[in-house]
């Protein structure tokens, strides 16, 4: 039976972990080489604004190169440690004007939402490996922290994740009480996150791919489309055997389980492609004008489930 994720992490040894993948995807003229990361190789760093005596820390897998700001575009890895809270302060909260998505890779993580600025009590949720979250623009959240709320739980496990934003835009901390400025609000500009079990979705065959197998997670027009697929082992591009594919938006692929060949191309002048495997823990980001390729040889062995992000709004 098809495994949608694999991904046994022990931190002890993920905080140890050293090294780099490839560099940062480079121009080669009109040609543009994918880049393609052993996550676990990859250090932890701390995370920016840390504060307090927890620290969060953050493996950056892809972001924006010209922008230096910290809301820039980026896809990170994210690990919080055991008894770590949502804000820096247990009477913080904040909502962006930014979409936000998450994908959880190991351990437990309590998450608190509120209708609005005004609303005082958490709607929790328990984020665990396989939980994928859509948080809208303007989606109040804060720490979930039994000082805040008598009753609300810490995790004790600490929690690592996949997460990404939208482009720069304006993200907004307040108090509770909320002043005076946020309770005037529009209420009816605040909205919820979706959070989705995706263990307990079922598969549906793949729109395109013949025996492929997909799980749809999220679909906002113009902005971002995110799935999880499998594809079974063996499986061939038939279709494009000897072909140069191009990438018209960026694309980021996450390796759940399994293992999958991965063809590209550094130059015009290169007549077959380059060849990667890539395994359980290896992200790739293709950016507009990386080539890609397909061949016979090696197959996957074991099939492939992934996490496929594709983003519309990023230029």
């Amino acid at each position: 039976m098809m495994r949608q994720r694999g991904h046994h992490v022990i931190i002890g040894l993920l905080l140890m972990a050293a090294g780099l993948g490839v560099s940062f995807a480079q121009d080669h003229g009109p040609w543009v080489v994918p880049r393609i990361l052993n996550t676990y190789r990859v250090d932890w760093t701390t995370f920016p604004g840390t504060q307090g005596k927890v620290h969060r820390y953050e493996k950056i897998l892809a972001e924006d190169p010209t922008s230096k700001s910290p809301a820039r575009w980026a896809v990170r890895m994210i690990y919080a440690p055991p008894g770590w809270v949502e804000t820096p302060t247990i009477t913080q909260r904040s909502f962006a004007e930014y979409f936000e998505w998450a994908f959880f890779l190991a351990g437990e993580q309590p998450f608190c939402s509120y209708d609005d600025p005004s609303d005082e009590t958490c709607n929790l949720s328990i984020h665990r490996p396989g939980t994928f979250m859509d948080r809208p623009r303007y989606s109040v959240h804060g720490a979930a922290d039994p000082r805040a709320e008598p009753g609300l739980p810490i995790s004790k496990t600490g929690t690592i994740s996949l997460f990404w934003h939208e482009k720069d835009a304006e993200e907004y901390f307040f108090p509770r009480p909320a002043p005076e400025r946020f309770l005037k609000m529009d209420k009816s500009l605040f909205t919820q996150p979706t959070e989705i079990d995706t263990d307990e979705m079922d598969w549906q065959p793949h729109p395109t791919l013949k025996g492929w197998l997909i799980k749809p997670l999220a679909d906002h027009k113009g902005i971002t489309k995110v799935s999880i697929q499998y594809m079974p082992a063996g499986w061939v591009d038939e279709a494009n055997l000897g072909k140069q594919m191009n990438v018209k938006y960026h694309e980021f692929r996450y390796i759940l389980s399994g293992e999958m060949p991965f063809w590209y191309y550094k130059g015009s002048d290169q007549r077959t492609p380059e060849r990667a495997m890539l395994r359980e823990g290896y992200f790739v980001h293709m950016p507009p004008g990386a080539v890609l390729g397909a061949e016979i040889q090696p197959i996957s062995r074991t099939g492939c489930s992934f996490l496929q992000i594709v983003r519309y709004d990023l230029k």
